[in-house]
């Protein structure tokens, strides 16, 4: 798309702006920025952070200042004179901002921060229009973002419970045996094996996969807990299964998520997404991404902890984005493996051998 790029942010009742083409800064009060934008060229582009001008103020807003109807008409307005208006993730700014400008927090490192992800940064890791949101034409809440905030809590609740249980299938209250049972752990022990072979190399390797066998090629003891990625497995096969056995289905739908939904409503794999993501979220990337990159990428400190991403050099955060986006692959390939397992579980060609050997190591237990 071509067009001069304009750039605005919104501080205290004052919007700070900058023209790309001219190199121009202009400052004014936020209620002057309608009619300032309105009046831009035809073909112009305009953008600025989600947080300032696609979030309508609330009792509780601190970054808004526009109400929900002032933004609508402004949508409208900018339209109809041929403006086009993109939406900047606050996420965004900030690490640009931090790690490749590494300047303060101000109103106009800000916008020089969206300038350098749109203009300066190395073509891999720039920002495109189509990087950027669009304009609400509603603010009402979606259905399938009220639906995946839902899940999201009832998944935090339940990982939290893994966690308190130290991921053991069997919980013990008051003397009296198996008053609790996980079945995605007990599932997770009858099926390791066959999840294994059925990961391709890198995705077992990604979660640890490749060290469930000892030196003659037998399955080690208990390598649920000591060797694979216990948490992050655990994380995806929690969004194909309850706690009890039972499959997890979308309220909506009545049966399980697809990956979109999953993507963008449970482990939110985009920089808009909000705060409080969930645990299930915090598991795979936080704890499992955050690791596998660093290994990758050969950033780990001496204590073997990720190093602080704002030190990362532009060859460091290349890396970063081919590994993140292969860890991402990897999720989504255990994700469906998982899926068509549990499938096959559900099927009338479930068969009697798989039932048969998971009776036998519970007989074994006792």
């Amino acid at each position: 798309m071509t067009g001069n790029y304009y750039y605005v942010d919104l501080g205290s009742n004052k919007v700070t702006a900058y023209s790309h083409s001219e190199q121009k800064w202009f400052e004014f009060k936020a209620a002057e920025l309608f009619k300032w934008s309105t009046s831009l060229p035809s073909g112009s582009i305009l953008i600025g952070e989600n947080a300032h001008f696609a979030c309508p103020r609330t009792e509780k807003s601190k970054a808004q200042y526009f109400e929900a109807d002032e933004l609508l008409r402004w949508y409208a307005a900018l339209e109809e004179n041929g403006i086009t208006l993109r939406l900047f993730a606050q996420k965004d700014t900030e690490k640009f901002r931090r790690s490749f400008l590494g300047v303060d927090k101000s109103d106009k490192n800000d916008i020089l921060a969206m300038v350098h992800a749109m203009h300066e940064v190395h073509p891999k890791l720039r920002k495109r229009m189509e990087h950027l949101q669009k304009p609400k034409t509603s603010f009402e809440t979606r259905p399938d973002k009220e639906e995946g905030d839902e899940m999201r809590e009832i998944l935090t609740a339940e990982k939290n419970l893994q966690r308190v249980w130290k991921y053991n299938e069997f919980h013990y209250k008051d003397g009296d045996p198996k008053k609790y049972q996980d079945e995605t752990v007990e599932w997770l022990i009858d099926n390791l094996e066959e999840l294994a072979k059925a990961l391709p190399k890198d995705t077992a390797e990604a979660f640890g996969f490749d060290k469930i066998y000892g030196k003659r090629g037998e399955l080690l003891t208990r390598p649920v807990f000591s060797h694979i990625k216990t948490a992050q497995v655990l994380a995806v096969l929690l969004i194909h299964m309850n706690l009890d056995g039972t499959r997890r289905v979308r309220p909506s739908t009545g049966k399980p998520c697809g990956w979109k939904f999953v993507k963008q409503n449970l482990i939110l794999e985009h920089p808009y997404r909000p705060k409080r993501g969930g645990v299930v979220r915090a598991s795979l990337k936080w704890d499992g991404a955050r690791h596998y990159i660093s290994g990758k990428c050969g950033t780990k400190t001496a204590k073997g902890q990720p190093s602080a991403m704002s030190k990362f050099t532009e060859q460091n955060w290349l890396d970063f984005k081919e590994h993140r986006n292969a860890f991402s692959k990897h999720t989504k390939i255990l994700w469906s493996t998982i899926r068509d397992m549990l499938t096959e579980r559900d099927s009338d060609c479930y068969s009697y051998e798989k039932e048969f050997i998971s009776l036998s190591r519970e007989l074994q237990e006792v």
